[in-house]
């Protein structure tokens, strides 16, 4: 698989790495066990042929069930013995039942946070970091990048992030860490996908001018552009990360989209729809790596073969012509 160079940091990282949000309770969730045995199909078929001695990443928070893909995570690289993983996880939520989600970006609970992710991940140091998508007010303020500094001095990350929503978000946390001379921040983790692509160009440019990497999750759109879904779905039994999708979207709004994606699909004769999405994904050069939430193992071998699918240019100009999805007026 194609790696890359993950911005100043200097190390080389496959193009796709894991997103764990499925692993848990999301989407219905996977156990332990099913959990373990995709980490471990995934290190066992690219680990293994690594001439350029890439690092896979490995993106968790606490809050994906409750702080136990983290430990899950934590006992495999303990038991696999393997050392060119690289983990990115992310603080600023909370996991307790009575506040579970709940955001706190204060000094006392990143400083807690932290620790607990570094116990459940059995690990000494962190290597990247992530805020947990704080909202603009908290970015733009800027006091919680000189806090992540500290964690960086006392040893217990290398580098640190911030995941968004908005690329106005980005933007801010970039031009703060440089104007207050901050060299930590190395990721902004946006969205990004066939459906969700469009009003990042700003944001793409100022990350590249500062060797910030951007690491794109949602690749498939909660599974959407995986062709798990159709017309004849009863999204009444899915999961709630689907189901707040089709709030946000409209369910015929979403399925006329993906309908419009596979029609082009079909003109160019590709017939795996996931691979061609996670691929367009990591045709876009200001995409340093992808995080698909591979979930199941019957899906991995066809996930990370998309690195290998080659689209044209001519059927990349036209999934980027497709309008992005837009939000319901709720």
């Amino acid at each position: 698989m194609e790696s890359r160079t993950f911005g100043k940091t200097g190390k080389k990282v496959f193009v796709l790495g894991l997103g764990t949000f499925g692993h848990g309770d999301a989407y219905g969730g996977i156990g332990k066990d099913n959990s373990l045995k995709v980490m471990q199909y995934i290190m066992n078929n690219i680990l293994v042929n690594n001439p350029n001695n890439a690092y896979f990443l490995i993106d968790t928070a606490p809050k994906y069930d409750s702080g136990n893909v983290e430990e899950w995570i934590g006992e495999f690289i303990k038991t696999s013995g393997r050392n060119n993983i690289l983990i990115a996880t992310k603080g600023g939520r909370h996991i307790e039942a009575n506040r579970s989600n709940e955001k706190d970006f204060s000094s006392e609970f990143l400083k807690t946070d932290l620790i607990n992710s570094l116990k459940r991940l059995n690990v000494d140091k962190i290597f990247l970091y992530q805020l947990h998508n704080p909202n603009y007010e908290i970015i733009k303020k800027g006091e919680v990048f000189h806090l992540l500094e500290s964690f960086r001095k006392e040893g217990k990350i290398e580098w640190y992030g911030v995941s968004i929503n908005k690329p106005e978000e980005g933007i801010a946390a970039i031009e703060y860490c440089e104007k207050n001379k901050l060299s930590g921040l190395a990721a902004i983790q946006v969205i990004y996908n066939v459906l969700q692509k469009n009003g990042l160009d700003a944001l793409f440019q100022l990350a590249k001018k500062h060797e910030i990497v951007i690491i794109a999750r949602e690749t498939l759109f909660r599974g959407f552009l995986a062709d798990k879904y159709s017309e004849n779905t009863n999204f009444e039994n899915c999961s709630e990360a689907v189901k707040k999708q089709i709030k946000l979207y409209g369910k015929d709004q979403i399925l006329f989209k993906i309908h419009e994606f596979k029609q082009i699909l079909k003109k160019h004769n590709i017939n795996f729809m996931n691979q061609a999405a996670i691929k367009f994904v990591i045709s876009n050069p200001n995409i340093t790596v992808a995080i698909p939430g591979i979930n199941r193992l019957e899906y991995v071998e066809s996930d990370l073969n998309s690195a290998n699918v080659m689209l044209n240019s001519k059927l990349l100009e036209e999934i980027n012509k497709m309008p992005d999805l837009e939000k319901l007026n709720l």
